[in-house]
């Protein structure tokens, strides 16, 4: 029927199943090449040594140093700069806590009877 320009639901049902063929096909072929292609990868390149294993680990771990030293580096300057202003605060601070420990101090000899 199809030869003759009609559609039929079986006509449509076997170009469906001539493309799905044919996409399976393409995959097995390119599944195929991309294992030849893996196989003859892993014969030629040599297993990780454990220095390769170490140098892969430690260059995130030395990224992460240099973020680190540069934190430290701008914390260090922060704290120099607070510091700066403690020493003004610092010793209203310790004047008045010696205010108040003179305060609750005893200042006579009956007061300590007591």
């Amino acid at each position: 029927m199809e030869k003759r320009g009609i559609r039929t639901e079986r006509g449509d049902l076997n170009c469906e199943i001539k493309v799905t063929n044919k996409r399976l096909r393409q995959l097995k072929a390119r599944i195929s090449k991309l294992q030849g292609w893996l196989k003859a990868e892993s014969e030629t390149t040599k297993p990780p040594t454990l220095a390769d294993y170490i140098q892969g680990k430690l260059k995130p771990i030395e990224r992460r140093l240099g973020t680190l030293k540069e934190h430290i580096e701008q914390s260090d300057i922060y704290f120099k700069y607070k510091e700066k202003k403690k020493r003004k605060s610092k010793k209203s601070v310790y004047s008045i806590l010696r205010q108040e420990q003179r305060e609750q101090q005893p200042r006579r000899k009956q007061d300590m009877e007591r």
